[in-house]
């Protein structure tokens, strides 16, 4: 049965939580949770507090709240407590982190279910007022263009309510997909093959097939907006980074509202973000006020030590919460390959030594063993 809710209604959405023991920059694990899984624990309680604070009726997670599909008890009690401080209702959409199979309940969000004030779906549905309608697909396995113009007209079909005086209400229809275009294809090749992720003019036509003024989604972390006829869409972006596969300071911690209204513009709250430089002090200003900092930087093998002289000092600056120092790729390939060279070399000469010195003519009493090992004891180096 869908949810009807009855009174003005807005919907704060958030994505991509990834809530969990993150092993990168983990940090000391307390009543089994570590640093940073408290860290993106706060991180959502900030969205949660804005939400409420701009006086939104629903909290809508648009999948992977969770990183892994078997959180921890601890982890999953961690996240119902904050959930629950919500006084309006919280919807969560089950993403593909979220999921361990396509079965209804097969999930990291079973649990949820059990606090009075939030709902999961895993299965298309809506949620309605006098105000908007909300429809929920969640992720499912499988090519997106098998499943997503079927799974808006099931979640589209779930309305109760008719529209009051004839007039259509505007519809919101809320994914958990990677929206594409052009640009982030042509940036990111692997984009165009992702079944995981739709062409957003795709997605629009979807949209305007059941009326559909606005499209929120989940899943892929940056953020983008895109203003298309008769449709806006927007890709949330992840609530907290999940490392340096996430780097940079904007774009992350994004709450969204619908419907449109004054004092509904989207806000960024702090948490954990990952960089690949050292900050300056005005980025450390710049960012939202909270925000935890991490670096990354790669050098070369002979000028590591310096790099991790800069991190310890910015650390101890409060500029960074952490970071670490890498050997730089390029020179760590130089460096295998030459090795493997080398390695590969010694060991054809040795098996070159000892082939030739099984076959050649020895005078007689001469020890064959002896020979070879004064021989390879000579290509080494030795006496």
């Amino acid at each position: 049965m869908p949810l009807v809710s009855l009174g003005v209604i807005m919907f704060a959405f958030v994505a991509d939580v990834h809530v969990g023991n993150h092993a990168v920059m983990g940090g000391d694990r307390v009543r089994g949770i570590n640093t940073r899984c408290r860290l993106v624990v706060e991180t959502l309680q900030r969205a949660v507090d804005a939400a409420i604070q701009r006086g939104a009726s629903d909290f809508v997670v648009l999948g992977d709240l969770f990183d892994s599909h078997r959180p921890t008890p601890q982890v999953v009690a961690a996240v119902m407590a904050v959930l629950s401080t919500f006084p309006g209702s919280v919807h969560v959409l089950r993403g593909n982190h979220d999921a361990a199979s396509d079965e209804v309940l097969d999930d990291a969000l079973a649990p949820l279910a059990f606090c009075p004030n939030v709902r999961v779906y895993s299965r298309p549905d809506c949620v309605e007022s006098a105000d908007g309608i909300l429809l929920l697909v969640p992720y499912r396995p499988g090519p997106s263009a098998d499943w997503l113009q079927r799974d808006v007209q099931v979640a589209f079909a779930c309305r109760g309510m008719q529209p009051l005086g004839g007039v259509p209400l505007p519809i919101c229809v809320a994914v958990h997909l990677g929206l594409r275009d052009a640009a982030n294809t042509k940036a990111n090749p692997w984009a165009a093959l992702a079944e995981d992720a739709v062409d957003v003019s795709d997605l629009a036509v979807v949209c305007a097939s059941v009326g559909a003024q606005m499209a929120v989604a989940g899943n892929w972390h940056g953020h983008f907006r895109w203003q298309l006829p008769g449709v806006e869409a927007v890709q949330v972006g992840a609530l907290a980074p999940t490392g340096w596969d996430n780097p940079g300071l904007d774009g992350y911690g994004r709450v969204e509202f619908w419907p449109p209204g004054p004092g509904r513009s989207g806000v960024e709250v702090a948490g954990p973000r990952f960089l690949n430089r050292i900050p300056s002090r005005g980025m450390v200003t710049a960012a939202p006020s909270g925000c935890v900092l991490y670096a990354r930087l790669r050098d070369t093998r002979e000028r590591v030590v310096e790099a991790q002289i800069a991190v310890q000092s910015a650390i101890a600056s409060g500029l960074l919460a952490g970071g670490v120092v890498e050997v730089e790729a390029a020179g760590a390939q130089a460096e295998a390959r030459e090795a493997v060279s080398l390695a590969l070399s010694g060991a054809l000469a040795e098996r070159a030594v000892h082939d030739h010195a099984t076959a050649m003519e020895l005078d007689p009493g001469v020890d064959r063993a002896d020979v070879t090992a004064r021989a390879l004891r000579y290509l080494r180096g030795g006496a």
